[in-house]
């Protein structure tokens, strides 16, 4: 689903500190409530689905680890490109 698709329900809410700085928001789509995640460092969105947010709840330490991995240490780019076909 495009951008365009997602209509916005709340204001963002900013999330900051000295290393990160993320946006969020309750938006909707046709297929019901989302949460709209947005990175403005990085240019990067998602939006979570009930389904999806609730599957964070069980990630350990190792996974956002690997994740923040990916992002900072120079390995998006692979990632990106051997992981993750949009």
């Amino acid at each position: 689903m495009d951008e365009h698709s997602y209509t916005p329900l709340t204001d963002y809410i900013e999330i900051k500190n000295e290393y990160a700085f993320a946006l969020i928001r309750l938006v909707s789509s046709k297929n019901g409530v989302r949460l709209e995640i947005f990175a403005p460092n990085f240019g990067t969105k998602i939006y979570l689905d009930p389904l999806e947010l609730e599957s964070i709840t069980v990630a350990n330490e190792w996974i956002f680890k690997t994740l923040i991995d990916i992002l900072y240490n120079g390995r998006r780019e692979r990632f990106i490109g051997e992981y993750y076909t949009p």
